[in-house]
């Protein structure tokens, strides 16, 4: 049996507490960080990009999430990105049918497991992909217009060493759900340290996305 729904609770009637401060090592950071992951993941920001990237099946963004997720994964297996793209593992291959029938992936065997199947780019899903990882770099080089690139590639170290010290305390859960090879981004950036920088400031904020994709 259904059970009755639940009546809210008029704030009128009740001493209304404030939420929990942010308070020591790490405040601001946190706001901040919260602040960004919530406007990029944001309806409006993924339509923007989505549109302007002229993805050829419009509006669909289950399809426009999975199809970025392998700019950085190359070839993946369906399953392998329904977390990244916040859907359930049966609604995945109803997303890859559509991508499929457009002619923006195609499949092969997976050479870990013959019984499934990889995914992948083909020649119109790099185009694509193109495109997108355009209207990104697009979008960070007025970003950072006033940044030195100093200061950019300062940034830009401390982010990746960030983010690589949180997968390795999480055994690698960000490198497995994302596929970005985080800890080779690290190793590599160490490696350029003390080589002048001749990269435009880019690359696509799309890898934080999810959606809760339909059938």
């Amino acid at each position: 049996m259904a059970r009755p729904p639940r009546q809210s609770v008029d704030l009128r009637e009740v001493e209304v507490s404030p939420a929990p401060q942010f308070q020591g090592r790490g405040a601001n950071f946190s706001q901040a960080l919260q602040a960004l992951v919530t406007s990029m993941n944001s309806t409006a920001v993924r339509e923007a990009i989505l549109e302007a990237s002229d993805f050829p099946l419009p509006g669909d963004m289950p399809a426009f999430l999975l199809l970025n997720q392998l700019i950085y994964r190359t070839t993946a297996r369906p399953t392998d990105v329904a977390d990244a793209i916040g859907t359930g593992r049966s609604n995945v291959s109803k997303i890859v049918r559509r991508l499929e029938v457009a002619g923006l992936v195609g499949r092969m065997p997976d050479p870990q497991n013959g019984r499934q199947s990889m995914i992948g780019l083909t020649p119109a899903g790099r185009e694509v992909a193109e495109r997108i990882v355009a209207v990104s770099s697009g979008a960070y080089d007025l970003i950072f217009n006033d940044w030195t690139e100093d200061e950019f590639t300062q940034l830009e170290k401390l982010v990746v060493r960030l983010v690589a010290s949180i997968d390795a305390r999480l055994d690698h859960q960000i490198e497995r759900t994302s596929g970005v090879r985080v800890g080779q981004l690290a190793t590599r950036l160490e490696g350029e340290a003390e080589a002048p920088s001749s990269a435009t400031p880019g690359g696509a904020w799309l890898h934080l996305e999810g959606s809760v994709a339909r059938p």
